[in-house]
């Protein structure tokens, strides 16, 4: 039987080449992937799925923009606490947005009165088959290039179940400034060692989605911005 996190790749994957076939793939965006996964929790959980709640710790930060808001929540009403919060992301390759995103559910960890909930990272993209998910690189020095995404998202069909487990300050500085720039801007604490599972993949015509399932790893602890450093 497949997991909740399998299906939401196989329903978003699955929509987007069928939308595509329909003369819409330029068009995507987003909130495009918004409609199949809202429609899945609603099928699944019916009105215990809200969309676009206030973050229950960064909403109360002071900061630019409107107030930090999770994609979507899968609440369990009859105790009062949240089961699963999820973010979304489309497309996007920028190292910085998915890691924001991976910070801002971690933190959830912070919060009062929602329980513990799991937290999934979903991801899609139109991929061709002369490019890798997610495979923006630099170059350290005169060392060989370094993939942004290598040792903290899994993402191919062959590591669907695996996880990738790491230390904050093991990270090169190019990596590392993400989480320490988000843990600075927030003035909130990121745990020091993360556990970060490709919990469901799903590759259609061409469009692929990973859901990732985030948690602080065992043994860590928090870390302030002045302290996630090498």
């Amino acid at each position: 039987m497949a997991t909740e996190s399998q299906e939401i790749a196989e329903v978003v994957s699955s929509w987007l080449h069928y939308k595509s076939l329909t003369g819409l793939r330029d068009l995507f965006n987003e909130a495009s992937m918004a409609a199949p996964i809202a429609e899945y929790l609603a099928v699944s959980y019916g009105k215990e799925v809200r969309s676009e709640l206030a973050h229950p710790v960064l909403a109360k930060k002071k900061g630019k923009g409107r107030p930090a808001q999770i994609d979507f929540v899968h609440e369990k009403r009859s105790v009062g606490s949240w089961h699963t919060a999820y973010e979304c992301k489309f497309q996007t390759s920028d190292y910085y947005k998915i890691v924001w995103d991976i910070c801002r559910l971690v933190v959830l960890s912070q919060a009062e009165n929602i329980g513990r909930p799991k937290r999934k990272l979903v991801y899609a993209a139109k991929l061709d088959a002369k490019n890798d998910l997610l495979g923006n690189s630099f170059r350290p020095g005169d060392g060989p290039l370094q993939g942004y995404f290598d040792g903290i998202l899994p993402r191919s069909e062959e590591e669907q179940g695996t996880s990738a487990t790491f230390t904050l300050t093991d990270l090169h500085d190019k990596k590392l400034k993400a989480f320490r720039m988000f843990a600075r801007d927030h003035q909130v604490g990121l745990p020091s060692r993360l556990k970060i599972e490709l919990s469901g993949y799903s590759r259609v015509g061409g469009f692929v989605c990973c859901v990732w399932t985030i948690q602080a790893a065992q043994g860590s602890v928090l870390k302030s911005h002045e302290e996630l450093v090498h």
